[in-house]
């Protein structure tokens, strides 16, 4: 079934807002956050508490395509594997998949022949489009070139739609003059598919977020303000690969612009999936200190990311405290679970949100909320890109009132 997005709440100076998405197996309300189902698991992250909407990432390599396509057992692998990610989704939940498709560096991308290039496609397509996915993104990428990226769109979609999935179209972080082509190209398939969501972009942030990427999530704020004027009904904004910082090692406190994001536009997002070489100076800053410090805990409550060592005490994380002292003394997947403990604090802040702060009825007004926090204070850029942000397109974007006439 299509999507049907409803705004709940709305504010007329701000864009932070309450959305009600409905889908097949039913419904749940925005801002939130998609977590990755290789994260969830029975201690930290229980289904019980993600909200209603998962994230299946489908991430895989041309190479490990290549593979995949002439060897029946490897095959095998991915599709279990994906298999495996859906059987830990909850029975009501929406299920997001994610494709994304990289290039590795020992490889190069000889996928100019449209035989193989279509041959490549068409499988990576039959493995995101999983028969218990209530939405499909097209792909996105990663150190692909992005003269392919066209290409492997179109026959994504093609052979998506052949599979009767629902499909939500992406917008990759690349130039503005191949996201104007990838606009394109969904118009056309708008006009003769109804299966492609006219009503959720699924936008990729780049192991970055809306605020530091400030110019792009403009152009990412201008297409759904199209959108909802020309199919007249609200566009969520899915954001992934979403991160705070790209060099969050680099200083004990980091203010939280992904949480910032959530009040310029974006409905939702997810962890980033890319990885990304961190600068030599940043690897070696690492490597001389105390390798805890370079893993950050959420204040949720200064909108801060801190250094673990200096919240292990504070009452803040008081929920999280046996976990976390588990976490450091095993010394086993201390990232994996630091990412599962920031991806409940971000939900606890998400469900705050939607029931005391993005209501008209709430406390008070959520850019003051935001002001009041820690980490506007501290991060001057980050604060003036909200505003301006907010300022350039509160006016035009629609809210409440607006739809009810």
């Amino acid at each position: 079934m299509k999507l049907r997005i409803d705004i709940v709440d709305s504010f007329d100076n701000s864009l932070a807002r309450i959305l009600e998405i409905t889908h097949s197996k039913g419904s749940f309300e925005t801002p939130t956050y998609a977590v990755s189902t290789n994260y969830i698991d029975e201690n930290i992250l229980e289904g019980a508490s993600l909200n209603g909407v998962v994230e299946i990432p489908v991430l895989i390599s041309i190479k490990k395509l290549r593979r995949a396509i002439n060897d029946i057992r490897f095959m095998e692998r991915i599709e279990n594997n994906i298999k495996r990610l859906i059987n830990k989704t909850t029975k009501n939940s929406m299920i997001i998949s994610l494709p994304l498709l990289e290039e590795t560096k020992d490889i190069e991308p000889k996928i100019s022949e449209p035989q193989e290039l279509n041959m490549l496609t068409q499988y990576f397509a039959e493995i995101s489009c999983h028969p218990e996915a209530t939405v499909v993104c097209s792909p996105i990428f990663h150190k692909v070139p992005e003269q392919f990226y066209n290409h492997i769109i179109n026959k994504f979609m093609e052979t998506a739609l052949s599979l009767n999935v629902y499909v939500a179209p992406s917008l990759p972080y690349a130039s503005r003059t191949t996201l104007n082509e990838l606009v394109n190209i969904y118009r056309k398939w708008w006009k003769k598919e109804d299966k492609i969501s006219r009503n959720l972009l699924c936008v990729d942030y780049n192991n970055s977020n809306a605020v530091s990427k400030y110019s792009f999530h403009n152009y990412v704020l201008t297409v759904k303000m199209l959108l909802e004027k020309e199919f007249e009904e609200p566009v969520a904004i899915y954001g992934v690969n979403v991160n705070y910082s790209r060099i969050k090692v680099k200083y004990e406190k980091i203010s939280a612009r992904d949480l910032f994001s959530y009040f310029i536009g974006l409905d939702a997002m997810g962890v980033n999936h890319k990885r990304i070489p961190l600068p030599s100076e940043v690897v070696e800053r690492i490597k001389r200190k105390d390798e805890t410090k370079s893993y950050k805990l959420l204040n949720r409550y200064e909108y801060m990311y801190v250094d673990i060592k200096d919240l292990l005490n504070k009452e803040i994380i008081a929920n999280y405290k046996d976990h976390l002292k588990k976490i450091l003394e095993k010394d086993e997947k201390i990232d994996d679970n630091i990412k599962k403990i920031n991806m409940k604090i971000i939900l606890e802040e998400t469900d705050y949100l939607r029931k005391e702060i993005f209501k008209r009825s709430g406390a008070k007004h959520p850019l003051r909320y935001l002001e009041e926090k820690e980490g506007w204070k501290k991060d001057e850029n980050a604060a003036n890109a909200v505003l301006k942000i907010t300022k350039r397109y509160v006016e035009k974007t629609k809210t409440l009132d607006i739809y009810k006439t």
